[in-house]
């Protein structure tokens, strides 16, 4: 259950808006100003503030303007009469994660509350670690890890420095075996088969391996992560 401040100096509509965020499952908090909210925080513990842009004494878009420049700020979205773009624009700029123009609607503010809360959550989950150790031949994504032997590990390596360009086999193969003559056999196409086999058994799929027809092959990321590389 989400906990939120509402910060509405009018009382009817402060009213509707807790009425709503009840219904909705959510902990409202209502305030009359910004100076109402500024006396007990930041020890509050709210998930996101609800702010009426023209409160009395310091306005909504200065209360955004506070709180966004803490080192963990509150998601934040305004409540604004104001339907010009350049008001909007302010409002983004502030430190708002979002705006809703007044008169607010039920449907649309639940909607606005969960989306921020979604973007939040993403922005705030830690990326799985990727490790790559090429002498040790280790591939770790999170807590899986993959052994590969000496010429996966040199053919990774190799793909990891050029990922997402094209890599021609007599590149691979003389990264091998020093033979770029051997691009053309079976043996190249089998490792790198093996290859992308152990990719596959990792979660999140950290790569994919595509061939281009006669040419060679690519490697792409697919998902972002925290990389850390031991070359030596």
């Amino acid at each position: 259950m989400y906990r939120i401040a509402v910060v509405e100096d009018e009382l009817i509509q402060a009213r509707l808006l807790a009425h709503w965020l009840q219904g909705a499952g959510y902990q409202p908090v209502l305030y009359v100003s910004a100076e109402h909210l500024l006396e007990g925080w930041p020890e509050a513990g709210f998930d996101l503030l609800l702010i009426d842009w023209e409160l009395p004494g310091i306005s909504g878009i200065e209360l955004v303007q506070r709180l966004s420049g803490q080192e963990a700020p509150l998601a934040c979205i305004l409540l604004t009469s104001h339907d010009e773009e350049a008001c909007q624009v302010d409002a983004l700029n502030a430190g708002a994660d979002d705006y809703i123009i007044k008169p607010a609607r039920e449907a649309i503010l639940q909607a606005r509350i969960e989306a921020v809360m979604r973007r939040r959550s993403a922005r705030h989950e830690p990326l799985p670690e990727l490790v790559f150790s090429y002498r040790d031949g280790i591939l770790r994504v999170a807590d899986q890890v993959v052994s590969l032997t000496a010429d996966e590990s040199r053919l990774l390596g190799l793909l990891l420095q050029n990922r997402g360009a094209l890599l021609s086999r007599a590149e691979l193969a003389d990264s091998l075996w020093g033979d770029e003559s051997r691009s053309e056999g079976r043996a190249l196409d089998l490792k790198i088969s093996r290859l992308r086999r152990k990719f596959e058994a990792l979660q999140p799929l950290p790569f994919r391996l595509s061939s281009r027809y006669g040419q060679g092959y690519v490697l792409e990321s697919l998902v972002r992560m925290r990389e850390r590389f031991n070359w030596h």
